[in-house]
């Protein structure tokens, strides 16, 4: 069941939804299969959302949570540091991300 709209990036839109089994709140994005290119317009998964799919499998967030299903708030600032301090070398060699955040 979709709940509200959460944000959109290069590659689709994200949505709060709630899952019908579990009760849960989840995120689910929605990819958008056609992509602009170099050489028009492309079709098929786009190369960011196969990396951000790889990146998730890897992630076992359930590990980093505590048994009431939230983040530590040491974690929290860690990856909050571990974020800007990326950040913080792109910008300072000239490169800018606009899905960072």
């Amino acid at each position: 069941q979709k709940l509200q709209k959460i944000g959109e990036g290069s590659c689709g839109v994200v949505f709060k939804c709630r899952d019908c089994v579990e009760g849960g709140v989840v995120a689910v994005k929605k990819v958008n299969f056609t992509y602009d290119s170099d050489d028009g317009v492309a079709f098929g998964i786009p190369s960011a959302a196969l990396r951000e799919i790889a990146v998730l499998k890897d992630c076992d967030l359930h590990k980093h949570l505590g048994s009431v299903g939230q983040l530590h708030p040491m974690r929290v600032k860690l990856y909050t540091w571990q974020l800007l301090s990326a950040l913080a070398y792109c910008h300072s060699h000239r490169v800018a991300h606009r899905d960072v955040g």
